[in-house]
């Protein structure tokens, strides 16, 4: 595979950092709708957030009725993952070491909402939450089992307002309509969905309540998967993540919000081998060499998925892990 340095630089301003600095230019494959489409994203060369150059005008047609996000799981799939969260929320989490969990258990969201609402130390009967990004509104049903007594849905992609039948509701909406002050606020890999970091950001400081907190759990750039896979990295998701921050360009960019980071926690797992071989393996069998075939095996070598479990969960230990939570305050707290 090649070396950032062998391709092609652009000079604009980083969405994060802040930045005007010569970056690399690259293209990326839709993958998950199977478009195959090509798109063209820039690598910040400071702060390796990257950007997606030309987003298309109308997202929707990225986003069917059968997106992910969209679907509501049924009832009865909660019961078992409401009492997980309970137990979590109880102490479970803190006295459990995050990143090793995070890289074993296929519902680490669940592991973040609770270690989220123990760092929060809200009084969950009197606080509210948003939940940025709800799709279906699966996320605020395992919040709903912590008893917050405000719970808000929102979606921007959804095509009209849900109402579940467990009385959960999620508005096809953003943050620019919420009013009146908010005790936490979520963005559960929505953020990256985003085209203005920075005015999504200054959204968050606007309604955060001096003691409140903001989660950002999004796909970490400039991560060892970023970094060795490129374009084949299944997390660019184009043109759906519209931008994607390494570490420091999403504290330098709350920085700017009036926003500081807390905390983060690195929640990992299997898909950034899985999901990115598999999109190599398709690169290699159209346009790649067979010296880069090699270099593959090498780098993600066939095994079972507690390999690949154990790999993440090193790779979160060593903050090198392809997706986080960021946890921030308001600045001057």
């Amino acid at each position: 595979m090649k070396d950032w340095s062998e391709f092609p630089v652009m000079s604009r301003k980083c969405d994060y950092c802040g930045t005007v600095n010569s970056g690399q230019t690259f293209w990326a494959h839709e993958r998950m709708l199977g478009t195959g489409k090509k798109f063209e994203l820039w690598r910040c060369s400071l702060c390796k957030s990257v950007i997606l150059l030309d987003p298309p005008s109308d997202l929707s047609q990225y986003y069917p009725p059968s997106y992910y996000s969209f679907r509501q799981k049924h009832q009865g799939d909660f019961l078992g993952r409401k009492l997980l969260v309970s137990a979590l929320s109880r102490g479970l989490a803190r006295r459990a070491n995050m990143t090793m969990l995070s890289g074993f258990l296929c519902q680490s969201q669940l592991v973040v909402l609770a270690e989220f609402v123990l760092e929060s130390r809200v009084d969950r009967e009197k606080s509210s939450l948003v939940d940025v990004g709800s799709g279906s509104g699966d996320l605020l049903t395992y919040a709903s089992a912590l008893h917050f007594q405000s719970l808000t849905g929102l979606d921007a992609f959804i095509p009209n307002d849900i109402l579940r039948s467990d009385g959960v509701a999620v508005k096809r909406g953003t943050l620019k309509e919420v009013t009146g002050e908010k005790d936490l606020i979520m963005f559960n890999h929505s953020f990256e969905h985003f085209e203005n970091p920075l005015g999504t950001l200054r959204e968050v400081h606007r309604i955060l309540s001096p003691k409140g907190l903001c989660m950002i759990r999004v796909p970490v750039a400039g991560s060892q998967a970023s970094e060795y896979y490129k374009s084949d990295w299944v997390q660019l998701d184009v043109p759906r993540h519209l931008t994607i921050p390494s570490e420091r360009g999403l504290r330098e960019c709350a920085r700017a919000a009036g926003l500081e980071l807390l905390k983060v926690w690195y929640d990992s797992g299997p898909f950034q081998f899985k999901g990115s071989n598999q999109n190599a393996r398709r690169s290699v069998e159209s346009v790649e060499s067979e010296s880069s075939r090699t270099e593959l095996k090498e780098y993600g070598p066939k095994m079972f998925d507690i390999g690949y479990r154990i790999m993440a969960a090193k790779l979160n230990n060593r903050k090198a892990g392809d997706q986080a939570a960021f946890i921030f305050r308001t600045a001057n707290h």
